[in-house]
């Protein structure tokens, strides 16, 4: 996501922590920015937000390189959210239009699930 301190990116991480369904119990649940280690902690301290990992890009953005996700010009990470396996394969992925636009975590949950109950 974009940067923490933005409304959409607290709704978006919000929304991971509290609506996941349970999948927290199964899975990890990250959370990727651009924002500093201290700034993730900080949120997730404010939040009240335990139950997800927070990782940063800040350091040359490899994570927004690698998956094309990061936007050089302001320097942060598209809003996205995606799926990966227990073999590192991206499984869903959606990138939104607009980064202001929530993406769609409910399909994210219901192929994580799916995974889940097909292993």
């Amino acid at each position: 996501m974009p940067s923490l301190d933005t409304k959409v990116c607290e709704q978006q991480t919000h929304f991971l922590s509290e609506k996941n369904k349970g999948l927290d119990k199964l899975i990890e649940l990250i959370t990727v920015s651009i924002d500093t280690p201290f700034a993730q902690k900080r949120f997730a301290e404010e939040a009240h937000i335990t139950n997800v990992t927070f990782l940063s890009d800040y350091r040359g953005a490899e994570f927004g390189k690698t998956y094309g996700l990061f936007l050089k010009d302001p320097h942060i990470l598209a809003r996205t959210v995606m799926v990966i396996d227990a073999h590192n394969q991206v499984r869903y992925l959606q990138i939104t239009p607009e980064l202001a636009q929530l993406p769609d975590l409910n399909e994210a949950f219901a192929v994580a699930k799916s995974l889940i109950t097909a292993n």
